[in-house]
Order: structure tokens, then C-alpha cells, then sequence
């Protein structure tokens, strides 16, 4: 059931964006038009949606625009919805502020770099309930750190479903009382489905160090 509600939420997505690129070509702005189709956190499942693995913060994003807009093109890279506002700012020629953490898409639309970040930062502090989390995402690995003490999936923060919550509650009702580690660190390459969490293991003991002096630096550059 939960399936076929998905997929007729993306069938009435994918209906109601059509109505909206028709009436701009239809009144002749399809020219002077930027249309950007994002979300807000990834797909409201387990384990994605309110948590900083890999399904909880992809998102979509998908532009159309003139120019250099009009080719159709999948990009592939590090990228965040703080570089939408750069892109903006680029496009129409003004002066990107020093202070904007985001950077603008367009040398990756233009093919003039592969990457634009060489890693992204991660945050939850509330969804439906406190869980103060940070995190640092790299082609390589994932870094995250709880603040408080939670279980590996807090309740509130997993919806109500038959597919979803209710099917782990009584086939892995484990997830929702045990206790999360204050550090999870993942070898993306080697497990990209975050499941092999490194942060006691001493191979890795100085990359952990180093996301933690990176994810410090951060908070207090951004008065976290």
C-alpha cells in the first residue's frame, strides 16, 4: 500500500511541475524563466528521513533555466542547497557576498570542474523531536556525531506506516531502543550503505581524529 502511495505521489509531482512548465512556454517565459525543483530531506523511510545516513540527505534537484540551463545533463558531485543561492546570484551577474558558505553550480554546468566541495556538512537538531546531530560527507567517507544520548532510530522521527514503522517495530524493534553511538564513521567506498560503523577501529583512528577537528572548526565558524 505504501508503495502505490508513493508512486501516485510522484505520478501527481510529475503531473502538476508539467502544468507549470506548460503555462511558462505557453505565455512565452520559458526564456526568461529559472525553474528549480528541490526537497527537504530524502525519502520518509527508516533510516533516511531525520538522520544523516546517505537516504536522509539526498534530495532531489533538478534545474531549468535558459542559456546554458537548456541542456539536459546529470551531474554527478559533492553538491548542497546553500549553492543554490550562488548560482542565482551568478546567473544574474551579481557579485557573489564573501560571507555565503555555498558555492555556485555553474562551473559544473560549464564543465569547467568535476567538484565544487570536497566535502559537505551535515545537520539535524530538531525533526518531531530533539536529536542534535553533525556530520561531514566526502566521496570517500561520512562522519557523524551525536550530541545526545538516542536510540539507533529515535521514534518520533520515523513515520507512521504499514511498509515502515510498524514492520520494524515487530520484526526489529532493537532499532528503536538501541543506544546510538555519540560517533559513527563509514568507508564509503568500501560500504556505501553505511552499515560498518569504523569509529573504534585503530586503522581508521587518525581519520576520525581529523573529521573531528573539522567538524569543531566548522561549529564554531558558523556559531553552532
Amino acid at each position: 500500500q505504501e508503495v502505490d502511495e508513493l508512486n501516485t505521489s510522484v505520478k501527481r509531482v510529475d503531473e502538476c511541475v508539467g502544468q507549470i512548465l506548460s503555462a511558462l512556454n505557453q505565455n512565452n517565459f520559458e526564456e526568461s524563466t529559472i525553474v528549480i525543483y528541490t526537497t527537504d530531506h530524502g525519502i520518509s523511510f527508516p533510516g533516511a528521513k531525520a538522520t544523516l545516513f546517505d537516504p536522509g540527505i539526498e534530495i532531489s534537484l533538478i534545474i531549468r533555466g535558459p542559456n546554458e540551463l537548456k541542456e539536459r545533463k546529470s551531474i554527478k558531485g559533492l553538491v548542497s542547497n546553500i549553492d543554490i543561492l550562488p548560482t542565482l546570484l551568478e546567473l544574474n551577474e551579481i557579485k557573489i557576498p564573501s560571507q555565503i558558505q555555498g558555492k555556485s553550480l555553474l562551473p559544473l554546468v560549464r564543465n569547467e570542474a568535476k567538484e565544487i566541495h570536497d566535502k559537505i556538512f551535515l545537520e539535524l537538531t530538531y525533526h518531531v523531536a530533539y536529536d542534535p546531530m553533525r556530520g561531514i560527507r566526502t566521496n570517500e567517507f561520512k562522519y557523524i556525531r551525536s550530541f545526545e544520548k538516542r536510540p539507533w532510530w529515535l521514534p518520533p522521527h520515523v513515520d507512521y506506516g504499514s511498509c515502515s514503522k510498524e514492520w520494524y517495530r515487530q520484526h526489529q524493534p532493537e532499532l528503536f531502543k538501541m543506544p546510538r553511538p555519540p560517533e559513527l564513521l563509514y568507508d564509503l567506498k568500501k560500504d556505501p550503505l553505511e552499515k560498518n560503523n569504523l569509529s573504534n577501529d585503530n586503522a581508521y583512528a587518525q581519520v576520525l581524529v581529523d573529521f573531528r577537528i573539522q567538524l569543531e572548526k566548522w561549529m564554531k565558524s558558523t556559531d553552532d
